[in-house]
C-alpha cells in the first residue's frame, strides 16, 4: 500500500496492525512509500526493491515457490513508461509461478473507467502492450467494479477501477480455486482489494463467547437473572451446567436479535451500494451514493465501537478509526 511515512514510521504501523514483519520503502517528498507486512509463517525473501514495486519469493503452504510482485503505479502519465520498463526487467528473474497485484494507477478499457464527461484512457494501449509482452492474465474480480472514486460530486464524480492482480499461466493453473474481491470504497478514495488463493475452507462451529459490549444493555442483566433463576431438578453439578448452557443460549439469541439487525442493514446497504455504483448513469445516481455511503459509514462507526471492545491491542480506544494509519 502507499504509505506516505516518513523513514522508520511505518514498521511502527506494522506492528500496531500485529504483523511480525515487514519492508517499507520510504516516501519521496510528501507523496509514495510502499509498505508491506506479512506473518512468520510467510517466509518472503526480498532482495531489493524501487518506489513503484517490491518483489519477493516465497513458499506457499503446500511447499511451491512462486514470485509476488506488490505493485504502485506512477501518478504521472508521462512516467509510466518507465515503471512498465521495470516492470519487464522484474519478469527476467520472477519465477514462472508469478502474481503482480497492486495500484497500477491506469485503466485498461471504457469499462473501467465511469465518467460524465469525455471517457479519456490515455496509456491503456501501452499498459495492455506491456501485460501481452510480461505473458499475464487479467484475475477476475468480484463485488464491485471500481476500485477508485474522486468523491467529488454532481458531474464531477469520476470512478475507475485501478487496483487490480495479473498472473501467470502457471499462478492460475497453481491456484485454479482462487476469489479476487473488491471491496467497498469507503473512507478512502481506493476501495481494498483481497485475493484468496484457495477460498475452499472447512465450516467451524463459532466458539461461544461472552461480549462486553451486552453489559451496556440494560436488559443484559435481566436474561442472566431469567435463565439462571429457572427451576431444575437434579444435582449441583447437573444444575450448574444447565443454568450456564440456558444462558449461552439465550444470550445468542438475544446477541442475534439486538446486535445481528446493524450487521444485517451494514450488508443490506453494501449490497445496495455495490449495486448503486454499477449502474452510476446520472447525477441523482451520484447524490444518492453519498447518501448511502455516508449511512453505511455512521452504521460502521458503531459497529467499530464493538470490535474496538473486542480488540486485545492496546492502541485501538473508543473513537479512534483503524484508517488513521492508512
Amino acid at each position: 500500500m502507499e504509505a506516505k511515512l516518513e523513514e522508520d514510521k511505518g514498521f511502527e504501523v506494522l506492528r500496531r496492525c500485529g504483523f511480525w514483519n515487514g519492508w517499507e520503502v520510504p516516501r519521496v517528498g510528501l507523496n509514495g512509500g510502499l509498505l508491506l507486512g506479512w506473518m512468520p509463517e510467510h517466509n518472503l525473501l526480498i532482495q531489493h526493491s524501487s518506489k513503484n514495486m517490491i518483489p519477493a519469493n516465497l513458499l506457499d503452504h503446500k511447499g511451491t515457490p512462486l514470485s509476488i510482485t506488490f505493485f504502485y503505479g506512477h501518478l504521472e502519465l508521462a512516467k509510466r513508461k518507465d515503471v512498465w520498463l521495470e516492470l519487464l526487467q522484474i519478469r527476467k528473474i520472477a519465477l514462472p509461478n508469478w502474481l503482480c497485484i497492486g495500484d497500477f494507477d491506469q485503466v485498461l478499457n471504457d469499462e473501467d473507467k465511469f465518467t460524465f464527461h469525455s471517457n479519456s484512457i490515455a496509456g491503456a494501449d501501452l499498459f495492455q502492450q506491456t501485460l501481452n509482452d510480461l505473458e499475464l492474465c487479467a484475475l477476475k474480480a468480484k463485488c464491485q467494479n471500481f476500485t477508485w472514486m474522486n468523491r467529488r460530486e454532481d458531474e464531477y464524480f469520476v470512478m475507475e477501477r485501478l487496483d487490480r492482480a495479473f498472473a501467470s499461466v502457471e499462478w492460475i493453473n497453481s491456484y485454479p480455486q482462487y476469489a479476487l474481491h473488491n471491496h467497498q470504497i469507503i473512507r478512502s478514495d481506493h476501495g481494498s482489494i483481497l485475493l484468496g488463493f484457495e477460498v475452499q475452507l472447512p465450516f467451524r462451529r463459532r466458539p461461544f463467547r461472552l461480549e462486553r459490549m451486552w453489559s451496556t444493555y440494560e436488559d443484559c442483566g435481566d436474561v442472566v437473572k431469567s435463565e439462571w433463576d429457572a427451576n431444575t431438578t437434579g444435582s449441583r453439578a447437573f444444575n450448574l451446567q444447565y443454568k450456564i448452557n440456558n444462558v449461552k443460549r439465550t444470550f445468542s439469541e438475544w446477541n442475534w436479535r439486538v446486535f445481528g439487525k446493524v450487521e444485517r442493514e451494514i450488508k443490506d446497504k453494501q449490497k445496495i451500494l455495490q449495486t448503486l455504483k454499477n449502474s452510476v448513469q446520472t447525477l441523482m445516481d451520484v447524490r444518492n451514493e453519498k447518501i448511502l455511503r455516508e449511512d453505511q459509514e455512521n452504521l460502521m462507526d458503531g459497529e467499530e465501537i464493538k470490535w474496538a471492545q473486542k480488540a486485545r491491542s492496546n492502541w485501538i480506544i473508543q473513537d479512534d478509526r483503524n484508517t488513521k494509519y492508512f
